[in-house]
């Protein structure tokens, strides 16, 4: 995927990267590598809200913001892949209060915390 994808991705236009999460009744969300923008609005229920491959997404910024949440739920950004982390050094977010943001940069390998708004 690598450089076919970062090319395709800066031909995207700024709309098609962002991937709003509204009232959702699923419990795990997976984000595509050219959704680099996640804005979420829901008060239903806790989910977890899985992270690309990093080593795809290698070099690309990825923005997760939570407008609206009920208090006591809680959101779980994990890394991809399945029982056991995918990138080196992940730990899991906790996203829980309306509000709370972060900024995440492949650097194909890690996942690094770019900017952290979480409360």
């Amino acid at each position: 995927m690598g450089q076919t994808f970062r090319k395709d991705l800066e031909t995207l236009p700024d709309s098609a990267r962002d991937y709003f999460i509204d009232q959702t009744t699923e419990t795990q969300i997976d984000i595509a590598p050219y959704q680099t923008n996640v804005v979420i609005n829901t008060m239903l229920l806790n989910f977890n809200l899985i992270m690309p491959p990093v080593a795809e997404c290698k070099g690309v910024t990825f923005t997760i913001t939570l407008t609206l949440f009920l208090s006591g739920k809680t959101i779980t950004l994990k890394d991809y892949g399945v029982g056991v982390a995918e990138s080196i050094g992940w730990t899991n977010l906790e996203l829980a209060a309306t509000a709370d943001w972060v900024q995440l940069k492949s650097d194909g390998v890690h996942w690094v915390i770019v900017e952290n708004g979480i409360a």
